[in-house]
């Protein structure tokens, strides 16, 4: 925003995603940042966009937040769209799409070009820690729909490797079917990695196995924690028996399954981190990774967080994952820090893992990267 600004002070700089509709207070006070989109962008992005244009009035577009002689405005949320079908397909042609290559993907499964798909919106479950910006009502682009995306990724731009990274692709379970369908009738080679976390919990063999002949390489599973009292708390309740034995369905079919878990809930205890421990250790994950729980504005863990006395992160231009860490349990940093440490020593050194994961993983040139990631982990601490 700043080096817009130092080419030309009179361009507009529109600031949107989840760190603006999470803190909108502070990210307007960003140098360099005139306007907020908040929740969903599109519908706000483009009547503001055409406003500015025109050089007209702006204060009754609903979703954007902005600064006018140093006072701030909020219009508050507009409203979501009902129908995603009824957005044109990306302006891919306004973007240097190789430049994509040039960064790692979330998987980590490959290097090249690839491209980003988001398919729905809406999350229907409530888990705590989680935001909330595109609602609770899932909606959802078409099969057909989100297949003309790819089939036109493919044919115009040669992009073969594609992450989805909707919070619950699998949610309608008809249209997953479908999808993969019409991938797998046509012919394309293509492949799939779901870095976001579909519903573990929800999804079946049949499913899978769609999605492996779609050309499915990865999924995360979101398990978070292996207590059954915290997956209560935390309201993500998972069904930890069906999502372990998916995961070795997903390990059965050569699909790389990756891990998600936190340590450190509201009044969570040293046997219930050990659950954890155990849940990820006896799995047959290939792969995962242990956040210490951090509760973002606007987060129902935020509230609890503040009834118990503490006071949010806020500061997001340091590495908050590793280097700050909100201790809402009676457990001592320290010892959660070591957990971390041993558990990716004992996961990861492993000589039957260690076997499955080279054998197995969808692009042995970045096993090196995944070295690299292991000691960096190794090494964090949380203070």
């Amino acid at each position: 925003a700043e080096c817009v600004k130092r080419v030309n002070a009179h361009t507009p700089v529109l600031l949107g995603g989840p760190h603006a509709t999470a803190y909108p207070e502070k990210a307007i006070q960003i140098p360099g940042v005139d306007y907020l989109v908040v929740g969903e962008g599109e519908i706000a992005a483009g009547r503001l966009i055409e406003r500015l244009l025109n050089q007209r009035d702006v204060s009754d577009i609903k979703g954007i937040v902005y600064k006018r002689d140093s006072r701030i405005f909020s219009t508050g949320r507009g409203n979501f769209i009902e129908d995603l079908n009824d957005l044109p397909m990306p302006a891919y042609d306004l973007i240097p799409i190789e430049a994509y290559g040039n960064f790692a993907r979330i998987s980590r499964t490959g290097s090249g070009n690839y491209m980003c798909i988001f398919s729905s919106r809406g999350c229907p479950y409530h888990c705590i820690n989680c935001h909330n910006i595109f609602g609770k009502v899932f909606r959802c682009r078409s099969a057909e729909n989100l297949f003309n995306e790819i089939k036109h990724l493919y044919d115009t731009y040669k992009i073969r490797d594609f992450e989805i990274l909707d919070d619950v692709f699998n949610l309608d379970r008809e249209r997953l079917i479908d999808f993969c369908d019409r991938i797998i009738n046509s012919g394309m080679k293509v492949t799939f990695a779901f870095p976001n976390g579909l519903r573990g919990d929800i999804l079946d063999e049949q499913q899978l196995i769609k999605l492996r002949q779609a050309g499915t390489i990865f999924i995360a599973f979101a398990i978070e924690t292996g207590s059954p009292r915290l997956q209560k708390l935390i309201k993500n309740n998972i069904q930890l028996d069906k999502i372990k034995q998916n995961i070795e369905i997903a390990h059965s079919l050569k699909i790389h399954p990756h891990g998600f878990f936190m340590i450190g809930f509201p009044g969570e205890t040293l046997e219930e981190m050990k659950m954890t421990v155990n849940f990820l250790l006896s799995s047959k994950l290939h792969s995962f990774a242990m956040f210490a729980v951090m509760p973002f504005e606007s987060t129902e863990l935020a509230a609890i967080a503040r009834e118990m006395g503490n006071i949010l992160v806020s500061d997001f231009s340091i590495n908050y994952h590793s280097k700050k860490f909100l201790n809402l349990t009676n457990v001592p940093s320290r010892k959660v820090n070591r957990i971390r440490r041993q558990v990716l020593l004992r996961f990861y050194l492993n000589p039957s893992r260690l076997f499955v994961l080279a054998r197995d993983f969808p692009d042995k040139r970045a096993l090196g990267k995944l070295c690299i990631l292991f000691f960096r982990r190794l090494w964090f601490h949380t203070e």
